[in-house]
């Protein structure tokens, strides 16, 4: 029987960088698409929500992790969503795959979201300059109508002046 030898900070820290090297857990949801366990989408080879991992190997999409992390002065300590272990934002590493069927690319649906983004900010904007015109519709339309009654007031003034003076 050999000595047990005393445990070594250093060596701890070599196994957990071993452990970082392995391949990812990056865990595959229905019909083989790797799915960010943020937001329940897929991953993507690139863009926004290319997969990304912790030094753990827990895989997610760049943008959701990286906003996970940022958000640990509100409640999640900086930790991996899946396995509690705590990161911080450099043990984010985008991963760099070839395409194969676990990934889909997202560019389409990144431009549509922007698209969307564009389109929603023209009908707010659409809505408020109706809302300008409207208003201001109506005050032309009660300005017209008390012009209206003033020249109605001063038509009949006038008649019964004529009238007076017949």
């Amino acid at each position: 029987d050999e000595p047990e030898e005393p445990e070594d900070p250093g060596r701890e820290e070599e196994a957990q960088e071993a452990q970082a090297l392995q391949a990812p857990h990056c865990s595959q949801g229905d019909g083989g698409i790797l799915a960010c366990s943020i937001c329940l989408e897929a991953t993507a080879i690139g863009g926004p929500h290319q997969v990304s991992s912790l030094a753990c190997g827990h895989c997610f999409g760049h943008a959701c992790i990286v906003e996970w992390l940022m958000r640990k002065k509100r409640g999640n300590g900086g930790r991996c969503p899946q396995c509690n272990r705590k990161s911080k934002l450099a043990d984010v590493r985008k991963l760099f795959v070839p395409a194969f069927r676990s990934f889909v690319d997202t560019a389409e649906l990144d431009e549509a979201r922007a698209d969307l983004a564009k389109e929603r900010a023209g009908r707010i904007e659409a809505e408020a300059s109706t809302m300008r015109i409207t208003a201001r519709l109506k005050r032309i339309e009660q300005a017209l109508a008390a012009e209206t009654e003033r020249a109605t007031a001063a038509i009949a003034a006038a008649a019964t002046a004529a009238a007076a003076a017949a």
